[in-house]
């Protein structure tokens, strides 16, 4: 009765289910070197005779944590993997940071490669509709999603077609009649861009398309190039804001319209998405769709480690979604 209140109290101040601390106490395999760590040093400081395991057999875990990016280039990537970087050093993981490149063969590739170094889990931020790396990777580790939702494990992003909304809502206050979409079409946020514009019936509001995509660095001087390919002085100024798929499209069509002599925000309002530095690095000041990247690593690192630790039964794909807050700066303006 002792050991099992002992172990009840163990499993409180470590926030953890009382089977998990049994397991860890018998160096159970689906229990993670860190956790185990944590439990035996706490059973010692509570007099408990703790027979720790050879070296040998203290390593059916790795310690690692896998984190897959479309990109290590793009900012909001960069900001995930800081954060995310912070989260394991706290917990006493390793981070192994894998890109790849927005390119599902080298996706595969990349998860081969991980279930040989039998990682402990894995964050996944899957490049494109193609989920067959990440449906390999469900199969054979412990794997979350971030910043984005799917049906094959658990997920967390953000809902997009809000961000969408909250970009039109607010051209709408300040008096703007039409608009350019940069970026696909399809794209969740441009979704509910145009929702909002249907919703409220908003007859005298045009919307046309710009569709040109990127995950990195390039995106701004594609994103440039395309505007000056299709628009010059006078016919971008059909247009009185322009809402971009990531702060590196806004950024590119800062560039454009600076070649066009169209000036931010007086003739043309620009939003972005991401709210990366970039926003607040450029001249006017960005206005742009904040995501809660604290928030997405830190609560998609907690699923993971429940997974690990195996707190959930059987998880299914939990989906989570966050809502996103438009940060209003200097490139849009409220009208009179």
């Amino acid at each position: 009765m002792k050991q099992r209140t002992t172990i009840s109290e163990m499993a409180a101040q470590l926030g953890v289910s009382p089977s998990t601390v049994s397991r860890a106490l018998h160096n159970s395999p689906t229990i993670s070197a860190q956790r185990k760590a944590e439990v035996w040093k706490l059973a010692e400081s509570l007099g408990l005779k703790v027979v720790r395991p050879a070296k040998s057999e203290a390593t059916h875990c790795s310690g690692i944590i896998a984190c897959v990016v479309p990109s290590i280039s793009h900012p909001f990537f960069v900001d995930i993997i800081e954060k995310l970087e912070g989260v394991c050093a706290q917990r006493g993981y390793d981070l192994l940071l894998r890109s790849s490149n927005a390119t599902p063969a080298t996706e595969y590739s990349i998860v081969e490669d991980l279930i040989g170094k039998h990682v402990d889990g894995v964050i996944f931020i899957p490049c494109s509709t193609d989920m067959t790396p990440l449906k390999t990777c469900v199969e054979s580790l412990k794997t979350v999603v971030i910043t984005q939702q799917t049906g094959l494990c658990p997920s967390i992003g953000i809902n997009h077609e809000e961000g969408g909304r909250q970009v039109a809502e607010h051209f709408k206050e300040i008096g703007k009649h039409s608009c350019l979409l940069i970026g696909p079409p399809n794209d969740a946020k441009f979704c509910g861009f145009r929702s909002y514009v249907e919703t409220e019936s908003l007859t005298n509001f045009s919307i046309s398309d710009l569709d040109v995509d990127g995950w990195d660095s390039r995106y701004i001087f594609d994103t440039r190039q395309a505007l000056l390919d299709n628009y010059d002085e006078k016919s971008i100024r059909q247009f009185d804001c322009i809402f971009a798929k990531t702060d590196l499209a806004a950024v590119g069509t800062y560039h454009a319209l600076h070649d066009l002599g169209v000036s931010i925000p007086d003739e043309m309002a620009v939003c972005g998405f991401d709210d990366t530095p970039l926003a607040r690095a450029v001249y006017p000041a960005l206005s742009s769709v904040a995501q809660p990247v604290g928030q997405i690593v830190n609560f998609g690192f907690t699923l993971l480690t429940r997974l690990i630790d195996e707190r959930e039964n059987s998880p299914g794909a939990m989906t989570y979604t966050l809502k996103p807050n438009l940060v209003i700066r200097g490139s849009t303006f409220l009208g009179k």
